[in-house]
């Protein structure tokens, strides 16, 4: 059972708080905020009583900012339990339970039945209490996309009218392509203020702000520095910070009855700063992150959950630079101590130093004593960094104060004698010889997601640059990454990109990475597949591809590819595959010839010449055509081709008294080639031409 609290923001006696019957003005009709339902959990209280089933309700009007249903609940004592199992609602994105009351301690726990199925057990963060909060609650915990959840939970206290809350935060197509646009400000001798984006730019709604919130509270100074986390999920892409950001502001006012998000400010695990409390960023804007210590300090949080990852180098950077700005306005030193409530503390203290909390978690409470250092380094009190082409770069590029933005972790040395460096907006590497190489933009987003330095591709060795078919390209040490708008950015790697340069005006561009399948690591592209088997590259591609695929690909019944496409006969293209061949010609299209054709085919290729249909039924037999001739299936293959072909179908073919074919041509006597039909044979020889043969 968790006895300290987990880190939320916090009301205090400065933050006035909507009444719980109230919570917030009723949007306006069509408001495009975060859409919220509660299931309410009827919780009976017995002492050290099991988890058992309760029942729930889901909420219908998603246009009002919350539906509370009323179900009876009982006490006898001071454990509290219940369980609410899997039921099936609309999507959401983010979970979360609140309560009426007060509990001391509390354990919850959630899944949800995901894109992959049901998740395992998580647990939920839960929030400290605090004077005049409307509702107690737990963070809310981003799920992506979800339509069923079960919540179990188990507590000490008195609490009644427990709640499922479901949000639903969709992404925007903004979300991605909007750019922060806050102009810099250089603090007087201090640190510039860092690129942030706006609540307008974010989606937040200010129609959610209660009217008592509007005015915003603002401190005579600032003194000091808060550092949290969401304790929420670490699984997001770089597009869904925003939309989780928006589901987080409309849970903390419309569920929690608090005014407005509590945090000053945010920062996504991409190291993307986000306005928080409303008011003004340059101002000592009284927020609601820390019981009892809001007043004259600034509260930063990563949306992440410390306890069970790292933060990003990109993040704590970004929180650096939130410090460095505002502590600069105010003339604080990062490396030092003032006195706020009576207590000196440090300038920039964790949440689990001030209040009873495990805010941050265990990943991030160790770096507090970087975060001071780097926070004073940024503010020029602390020391430079060593000069180095990366540096100097920087600094012409403006420095943390330019399109780079600031520097993360320091520069680092590469085996092959050159250096790299994380920015807030870029990664730069410098070659040994002191050219740089800059990825930026979704292609950096994507190569960080894969891992940055440490995945498959490796450092950059080139600025993105134009590539096949309108795409912007970057190189890595082992590969490139591939933007289109429709396709995203993809990486290439090894034989593939070894032989993308030669395929790319085929196959297109990259509308995957790779991954296995039918045994095979494959590659998908838009006009193309790459397959790789026992170190061979097979490419299909084109019309032979759109043949392919049309019939199921490698679960069709060609089965895998075993080359790539080459030279056929008759000026032909084809690619062979485990049960057959795909031979393609401008005239005659992209045509299969499969199992005992295809296993003949090769044989009979330069005779037969490029097939002109696939198979089909005719005259009870399994027929294939081809420019010089047909193959008939009836237990046994009958090939006719060439001279014996075009006498056979200038009589009719197989409808003519002939018949069908017995066999395919075979030796005749005296040096002939001759074929044996039903009622016949016609017999081929160099000096006489075809003969016709009665049975």
């Amino acid at each position: 059972m968790i006895t300290p609290v987990p880190c939320v923001p916090m009301t205090t006696a400065a933050t006035t708080v909507a009444p719980a019957s109230g919570l917030g003005p009723r949007p306006l009709e069509g408001s495009p905020v975060p859409k919220l339902r509660s299931v309410l959990v009827a919780i009976t209280l017995a002492l050290l009583a099991p988890l058992f089933v309760v029942t729930g309700a889901a909420a219908q009007d998603e246009s009002t900012p919350i539906e509370r249903i009323d179900l009876p609940t009982a006490s006898s004592g001071e454990q509290v339990a219940g369980e609410l199992r899997q039921n099936k609602v609309d999507p959401f994105t983010l979970v979360a339970v609140t309560w009426q009351g007060s509990l001391r301690a509390l354990d919850a726990e959630v899944r949800v039945d995901g894109e992959d199925g049901w998740s395992d057990w998580q647990q939920l963060t839960l929030s400290e209490e605090a004077e005049g909060e409307a509702r107690g609650g737990s963070e809310p915990l981003w799920v992506g996309e979800a339509t069923g959840f079960e919540v179990r939970l188990r507590g000490t206290g008195a609490a009644s009218d427990v709640q499922v809350s479901l949000i639903r935060s969709e992404t925007r197509s903004t979300d991605t392509q909007q750019r922060p646009q806050v102009q810099r400000r250089s603090a007087a001798n201090g640190a510039a203020q860092p690129v942030i984006t706006t609540r307008a730019q974010w989606g937040a709604d200010e129609r959610l702000i209660t009217p008592d919130c509007v005015a915003p509270n603002i401190a005579s100074t600032l003194k000091a520095g808060v550092v949290h986390h969401t304790a929420g999920s670490n699984n997001y892409t770089a597009a869904q910070a925003a939309a989780q950001l928006r589901g987080i502001y409309a849970y903390h006012v419309r569920d929690r009855g608090w005014c407005d998000i509590g945090y000053n400010f945010l920062v996504d695990k991409y190291g993307k700063i986000y306005e928080g409390r409303h008011g003004g960023i340059d101002k000592p804007i009284i927020g609601a992150h820390a019981g009892g210590w809001n007043t004259a300090t600034v509260g930063v949080s990563i949306m992440m959950n410390s306890d069970t990852m790292k933060p990003t180098d990109v993040s704590l950077e970004a929180m650096v630079s939130v410090f460095a700005w505002k502590f600069s306005l105010h003339g604080i030193d990062p490396l030092g101590k003032t006195t706020l409530n009576g207590r000196t503390i440090n300038t920039i203290e964790p949440h689990k130093a001030l209040t009873a909390t495990d805010c941050p978690g265990v990943n991030l409470r160790p770096k507090l004593d970087w975060i001071r250092q780097r926070t004073a380094q940024l503010m020029g009190t602390g020391e430079e960094p060593d000069r180095s082409p990366i540096s100097d770069r920087w600094a012409a590029e403006g420095g943390a104060n330019g399109p780079w933005g600031a520097m993360v972790g320091g520069i680092k040395e590469t085996a092959d004698g050159g250096s790299w460096a994380d920015f807030a907006n870029v990664t730069a590497y410098a070659s040994p010889t002191g050219e740089i190489a800059v990825v930026q933009g979704r292609i950096r987003d994507r190569w960080k997601e894969l891992g940055g330095a440490t995945s498959g591709l490796g450092l950059p060795r080139s600025n993105e640059t134009a590539g096949p078919h309108g795409s912007r390209v970057t190189t890595f040490e082992h590969g490139r990454m591939i933007w289109t708008l429709p396709t995203d950015a993809q990486p290439i790697y090894g034989w593939f990109n070894s032989n993308y340069d030669r395929l790319s005006n085929a196959v297109g561009v990259p509308t995957s990475g790779e991954y296995l399948r039918q045994g095979r690591i494959v590659q998908d592209f838009t006009r193309g597949r790459f397959y790789l088997t026992n170190g061979s590259l097979h490419a299909v591609y084109g019309t032979i591809w759109d043949r392919y695929n049309a019939m199921g690909a490698d679960e069709s019944a060609l089965g895998l590819p075993v080359s790539s496409e080459e030279a056929g006969p008759a000026g032909s293209r084809q690619t062979r595959f485990a049960n057959g061949w795909m031979v393609w010609r401008i005239d005659t299209g992209a045509q299969p010839v499969l199992g005992w054709f295809g296993a003949n085919y090769e044989g009979l290729s330069t005779a037969l010449g490029v097939p002109t249909s696939g198979e089909y039924l005719r005259q009870g037999r399994i027929v294939q055509d081809f420019e010089n001739g047909r193959i008939y299936l009836n237990g046994n293959l009958a090939a006719v081709y060439g001279r014996i072909w075009d006498q056979y179908a200038a009589m009719g073919a197989d409808q003519s008294w002939l018949g069908l074919p017995l066999g395919s041509e075979e030796a005749g006597p005296n040096g002939s080639r001759q074929v044996r039909f039903e009622h016949g044979t016609l017999r081929w020889t160099l000096s006489g031409g075809v003969t016709i043969l009665v049975s």
